[in-house]
């Protein structure tokens, strides 16, 4: 009961049920059973109870997606829509690069005028960016061999600094030098994009990251980042759906990762088999010289 019991609550919540829906009684009646075994010192009758009832909420969200996407066949204009709004993000992190050259990193980090620069990304951006910063070299910062500066909107409207833990004593540590959001991109040169994957330490949510290397300037070895709304993206990308054609779309990254599924059953972060999908469209380095490498395309289930 102890497991069971916050399964349940993430189930309900999922599902957005209010007095219309036709589940609502079922839910009332099986938490009526439930806490009355546990009143009558039954625990197995309870579990039971409570399994039952997380099956239930289990079936009745899974027919809700797979409703909600049987009939998505292609999203071309929602990919297109997505990379231009990709090559957004990109552009005003090259702007923050750039405004990089007439700043100094102070003793503490945290610069007045390079926060509101990380601000304004976001508010410019704002349904699609969670939040941005910069991840400063090690050793940059006087007394500091970590230090991010990142500011994040959480579920809220506003803005606040995000705090990492730097110390390794700690279960929180954040060593960001092996996040693949802050190596890659100084491999490359280029701009990256990192998940989806949990960030642990970080923001705490299932995310993705994409950065850019600073290569210029007193923060030359620094990485800018931006953390994306991962449901956002999925919104984008079948905007455009229709009947038209074929089994559901899926984006997907380099590496076959899923960002966005219309598949039941396959969801964000799980990775497909080699020659599981079959490729559709893809970022074009001669389209999107900035992007291609990233390597996101979509494809479709045969």
């Amino acid at each position: 009961m102890d497991i069971l019991v916050p399964v349940i609550g993430e189930l309900q919540s999922m599902l957005w049920l209010d007095r219309r829906d036709s589940l609502y009684a079922q839910m009332v009646s099986d938490a009526t059973d439930i806490l009355g075994a546990i009143s009558d010192s039954q625990p197995d009758k309870a579990g039971q109870r409570a399994r039952e009832h997380g099956e239930r909420l289990t079936s009745h969200l899974v027919t809700r997606r797979v409703r909600r996407y049987a009939e998505v066949g292609r999203c071309s204009g929602g990919f297109d829509r997505l990379v231009q709004r990709m090559d957004e993000v990109r552009v005003a992190l090259e702007h923050v690069s750039e405004e990089l050259r007439h700043l100094l990193p102070t003793r503490s980090g945290s610069a007045v005028a390079l926060n509101t620069l990380f601000c304004d990304v976001v508010e410019a951006h704002y349904d699609l960016v969670r939040g941005a910063g910069i991840a400063y070299a090690p050793d940059m910062l006087t007394g500091r061999l970590l230090w991010m500066d990142w500011w994040d909107s959480g579920n809220s409207e506003g803005l606040a600094f995000k705090s990492h833990i730097f110390s390794n004593a700690s279960l929180q540590y954040y060593d960001y030098t092996r996040m693949a959001w802050f190596t890659e991109p100084l491999r490359t040169g280029a701009f990256s994009a990192h998940g989806p994957y949990l960030d642990r330490g970080g923001i705490e949510r299932v995310t993705i990251t994409v950065s850019l290397p600073v290569t210029t300037s007193a923060f030359s070895g620094s990485v800018l980042g931006a953390d994306l709304r991962l449901g956002r993206i999925g919104e984008i990308f079948f905007a455009d759906a229709d009947s038209r054609e074929g089994n559901p779309p899926l984006l997907l990254d380099a590496h076959e990762r899923v960002v966005a599924s219309a598949a039941p059953g396959l969801m964000p972060g799980d990775v497909m088999l080699a020659g599981a999908a079959r490729e559709i469209a893809r970022i074009e380095p001669t389209d999107w010289p900035e992007l291609g490498g990233l390597g996101w395309h979509t494809a479709r289930m045969p």
